[in-house]
């Protein structure tokens, strides 16, 4: 009986002290006002069409990425944040079967003479609204827009002989929903889908523009990412 009588002693202790403890990192973390800063990062997938041509995906030309995201803005309320936010995406050819087949360095000299490789890149203004900005786990949502950049470049080193295809166009919707756990820092996950249209192609070889115009057939796309961010400032 004493045993017993302990036991719930020890967790009644124990369950006030985790009470306690979460009240008081509540309470020394309210709502953060002014300057805030995030870093994202994940995975991106490619879907949908590059531009209106027959088999021209997103997914041909470009293969998943690694992003690399910067946010910057500020908290004009306990809920709003605005700002602007900068993206890199670095990955490889997509599944294109006669780029695939360039980019395969198949000599025997044991030299990697041919590289391959895609890079995108975002720029634009956003805003969010956290659903529980005082407390331990702040779920959120954001919706932004801007200027998004695509290129995939091949190089043969044997050649000496590079050519880029540079693709330009519009985020004209970036939406994402996630969550944060708030202490010095919010760090929790997301998920992102931004919608956009590809408007301008460039081709470059050894870095001379040879070909440049208005994307005759347009087609919208969209990155799919899943991920993780860390909030300065939460």
């Amino acid at each position: 009986m004493p045993l017993k009588r302990t036991a719930v002693g020890a967790t009644a202790i124990l369950a006030t002290f985790v009470a306690v403890d979460a009240h008081a990192d509540s309470a020394e973390r309210p709502p953060s006002h002014g300057f805030q800063m995030s870093i994202r990062t994940g995975v991106s997938f490619p879907t949908g069409d590059a531009t209106g041509a027959s088999g021209d995906t997103l997914g041909r030309r470009y293969a998943w990425q690694i992003p690399l995201a910067l946010d910057l803005g500020g908290k004009v309320s306990d809920s709003v944040y605005v700002g602007g936010y900068l993206g890199l995406g670095f990955g490889g050819e997509g599944s294109d079967f006669v780029t695939e087949s360039a980019c395969r360095d198949d000599d025997d000299d044991l030299q990697n003479d041919i590289a391959c490789s895609a890079f995108s890149f975002r720029l634009g203004v956003e805003g969010e609204y956290s659903f529980s900005p005082g407390e331990r786990w702040n779920p959120w949502i954001g919706y932004g827009v801007g200027f998004e950049s695509s290129e995939e470049s091949i190089e043969d080193r044997r050649r000496h002989y590079r050519e880029t295809q540079i693709s330009t166009g519009y985020t004209l919707g970036k939406i994402s929903v996630g969550v944060d756990r708030r202490a010095a820092v919010g760090f929790g996950p997301f998920l992102e889908v931004a919608l956009g249209r590809l408007t301008h192609g460039r081709t470059l070889v050894n870095d001379a523009e040879v070909g440049s115009g208005t994307i005759p057939a347009q087609a919208f796309h969209a990155w799919i990412t899943l991920g993780l961010r860390m909030v300065i400032r939460p």
